[in-house]
């Protein structure tokens, strides 16, 4: 099972993410979400203002966030040995 962080996850991409991820629970699961406007986001993600502030265990980080986001995620990154998928609409 894939375990992923999802950046801007009360965004439209990443509430997208989050229900494809929650379409398919045996291949995936959301085990946390950083967003600035966390009542925009899933019911069913755990939400955080930071993405320093998850401490659940990951196998990638997708940013679908604001560019100014993008330091905090790489370094969350790059601290936690994680593959990384950034993108922006």
């Amino acid at each position: 099972m894939l375990r992923i962080i999802i950046v801007g996850v009360g965004g439209l991409m990443g509430r997208t993410i989050a229900g494809l991820a929650a379409a398919s629970p045996d291949q995936y699961t959301v085990v946390g979400g950083a967003d600035c406007a966390p009542n925009a986001a899933p019911q069913n993600v755990p939400i955080f203002p930071s993405i320093f502030d998850i401490q659940a265990p990951a196998d990638v980080v997708i940013d679908f966030s604001r560019p100014g986001a993008l330091p905090a995620t790489l370094s969350y990154a790059k601290l936690h040995n994680l593959r990384a998928v950034i993108g922006t609409t």
